[in-house]
């Protein structure tokens, strides 16, 4: 079982941990934001034991092998630094980095410490796209050449969209 922690506390890491959960892989075991307030408060609402309102002190806890990032863009490039310095694998949400040099220097920390690195919106690590490789690899629908795909998200059920007081 692979213990999370999140860094961020906003929306979208609320839709990342209800979704996670299902996988039954991973536990969350710590959250960051930038003040205690929240910082505890969503640690409480998820049930993470610990909380922090330091990265250099959340990167260096044992109890964490892994982070979800959801940061300002601005702040991926130094957190996903951090946190593979300090041997945890990276969930980064994207964008990844703000240019292409940021993301090949992640990209070789973590092939220099053997860690996972990724952005967050990868359809290769949704069930979805085993199923698909699945279906096209089993030949049930003929051989595929091309395969088109759009990823769209049912926008009618998100509060945040009806009430402008929640967006963000």
């Amino acid at each position: 079982m692979l213990r999370f922690g999140t860094i961020g506390s906003g929306w979208i890491v609320d839709e990342y941990i209800h979704g996670a959960k299902d996988s039954g892989l991973w536990e969350l075991t710590a959250v960051y934001s930038r003040t205690a307030e929240r910082a505890q408060a969503f640690a409480q609402k998820h049930g993470a034991p610990l909380w922090f309102t330091d990265l250099e002190e959340m990167a260096a806890s044992p109890q964490i092998d892994a982070v979800y990032i959801a940061s300002p863009n601005a702040l991926h490039f130094e957190q996903c630094k951090l946190f593979l310095e300090r041997g945890k694998h990276v969930l980064c949400e994207k964008a990844f980095t703000v240019n292409a040099q940021q993301a090949r220097q992640v990209l070789d920390t973590a092939r220099q410490k053997g860690l996972l690195v990724a952005e967050a919106i990868w359809p290769r690590y949704m069930p979805m796209a085993q199923r698909l490789r699945e279906v096209c690899q089993s030949g049930i629908i003929g051989r595929v050449h091309t395969l088109t795909a759009d990823l769209g998200y049912n926008v009618f059920d998100r509060p945040r969209i009806h009430d402008p007081a929640l967006a963000g």
